[in-house]
């Protein structure tokens, strides 16, 4: 299931909520925005992500994940993992 977001946005105009499946609980269930987890530039660059990335929390067992694990779509190409067995 594809991770859905609510129309309520912060001020950084990111998803305060969203409706997905956790993958710690495997509950479908609302995740709330609770903050910014900020990179020096070195390891952000060296994962291939952001600076700075959304922190979202399972409302039904407290697991924090990444805005990126719940919408993959807006997570930068590096970021993305490749499929198993591929080169």
């Amino acid at each position: 299931m594809h991770a859905r977001s609510r129309n309520n946005k912060t001020t950084s105009d990111r998803p305060m909520t969203y409706l997905a499946m956790c993958p710690s609980c495997h509950c479908e269930g609302f995740f709330h925005n609770i903050g910014t987890q900020h990179w020096p530039e070195a390891t952000a660059r060296a994962m291939g992500v952001d600076n700075s990335v959304a922190l979202y929390e399972c409302t039904h067992c407290r697991t924090s994940v990444t805005e990126y694990s719940l919408n993959p779509a807006i997570a930068p190409a590096k970021a993305k993992k490749s499929p198993s067995g591929s080169s």
